[in-house]
């Protein structure tokens, strides 16, 4: 099952066991006390706050308030299914770009839009100040029409020069996909050092991929010389 949750999350109460482990036990038998809600668990700890595992219950717009004092540089997401749940994300995004420097979304389904959003609010425009390393989006299901990929896809992949590990695994890519990908990453010269493209339905890439195209860019100057790793596993390249 899916989690659920009805009701406001700072008024959430924090267990006695959490309260131990945080040097509270004074508190541990206080059912009312303030210091019980998650509210003020945030505006204490909030600023030391690094990673966080976000459900999509959670991803809404009062969690963004509640983390307006903190640092993300972390930031996993779980079962973002609908856009109810990316527009409150994107703010998140939009408030910690400065500090956030991996982001992760597992058993997701992102839309074209979807994945518009998240990397707009992630990539700001003629400005160079993004400090994302490594975007991972992982048995999941991405919907982009390798026709017309959202723009703000392609300048992300295009001008993120601190991205080093990109991970589309178990996504669902299609081979017309992956192809965008790899050589809208070649094109920009990126500086990724991992790239995985594994468990996806890319069958028969190969036969279209053009050396011509590979040797195009080399000899423009382009190249993905920081590649360390490519993961292209379970794709049954062979097959045609």
């Amino acid at each position: 099952m899916r989690p659920t949750f009805i009701g406001r999350i700072s008024s959430i109460s924090v267990s006695d066991k959490i309260l131990r482990y945080i040097c509270h036990e004074e508190h541990t038998n206080c059912q009312n006390c303030v210091c019980t809600q998650l509210s003020f668990r945030f505006q204490t700890f909030g600023p030391y706050l690094r990673c966080l595992r976000l459900l999509n219950v959670l991803c809404v717009t009062e969690t963004c308030e509640l983390l307006r004092t903190s640092k993300l540089q972390t930031l996993v997401l779980r079962w973002i299914r609908s856009e109810k749940h990316v527009e409150p994300l994107c703010k998140l995004l939009i408030q910690s770009r400065e500090t956030l420097t991996s982001l992760e979304f597992i058993h997701c389904k992102l839309s074209s839009s979807s994945i518009s959003a998240i990397c707009a609010s992630l990539h700001e425009k003629d400005i160079h100040t993004i400090g994302i390393q490594r975007f991972c989006i992982k048995t999941s299901s991405i919907d982009i029409d390798p026709l017309a990929a959202p723009s703000a896809f392609i300048s992300f992949l295009n001008s993120v020069r601190s991205l080093h590990s990109l991970h589309f695994c178990d996504s669902h890519l299609d081979r017309h996909i992956a192809r965008m990908v790899f050589f809208t990453l070649l094109d920009s010269s990126s500086n990724l050092s991992s790239l995985d493209l594994s468990d996806n339905n890319i069958s028969g890439w190969l036969s279209t991929f053009s050396l011509r195209s590979v040797v195009g860019s080399l000899s423009s100057g382009k190249s993905l010389q920081s590649l360390c790793k490519l993961n292209l596993r379970e794709n049954d390249l062979d097959k045609y």
